[in-house]
């Protein structure tokens, strides 16, 4: 005779507790932004806390969007360059939960990912894993390196550049306020257009 599990002893189904998702407002406007980058991105933003931040791994983020790992992986860096996202920690942990990421809400204020508290999420007890692209310890706050950057190109261009937030974060792990205000008086001096990005300081 087949023994039935009782109703009453089977697990529940999960339930989804997400109702809402805050998204960056920027991206109503954005004409480069895809149907199905923006589908990633409202799965990142799904799982974000009030200050942004965000665990889920590649393999959750496939599942919820119905797409491949590859894909995902695709659009998170896509996100990051436009961005939408900073990578605040390259550690990852074992399972569904992966880099802790940010989402950028406004690109006038970046999060300064040195001052985040991550050690909250996720659980302490499953040991990360160190990614080997681990990212460098910030120098400088990516606002104050883009405050410098504004000033110089209004100055010497009477221009207002915009906002380059992945850009302005990788600056901030290779330079230091003073080092950078030095390095951005030679480079401005030396051209006679504005310079399209700030990338070119990149080292």
């Amino acid at each position: 005779m087949e023994f039935i599990e009782p109703d009453s002893l089977k697990p529940e189904p999960h339930k989804d507790g997400r109702h809402f998702v805050v998204l960056p407002y920027r991206v109503l406007k954005d004409k480069n932004m895809s149907i199905q980058r923006l589908r990633v991105l409202i799965a990142v933003c799904s799982y974000a806390r009030r200050d942004g931040m965000a665990w889920p791994g590649v393999k959750r983020l496939a599942a919820d969007c119905g797409l491949n790992p590859a894909t995902i992986t695709h659009h998170l860096t896509k996100l990051t360059q436009q961005g939408y996202l900073q990578t605040v920690s390259d550690k990852y942990w074992p399972g569904d939960r992966a880099k802790a990421r940010q989402v950028i809400y406004d690109p006038a204020q970046i999060p300064d990912s040195d001052k985040v508290t991550i050690e909250t999420e996720p659980d302490q007890s499953v040991k990360p894993i160190e990614s080997k692209q681990s990212i460098a310890e910030p120098l400088a706050d990516p606002t104050s390196l883009f405050v410098l950057w504004r000033k110089a190109m209004q100055d010497r261009f009477g221009i207002t550049p915009p906002q380059e937030p992945s850009i302005f974060a990788r600056l901030s792990r290779q330079y230091d306020v003073e080092g950078f205000r030095k390095a951005l008086g030679g480079y401005v001096e030396a051209r006679t257009s504005p310079p399209p990005s700030a990338g070119g300081l990149l080292r």
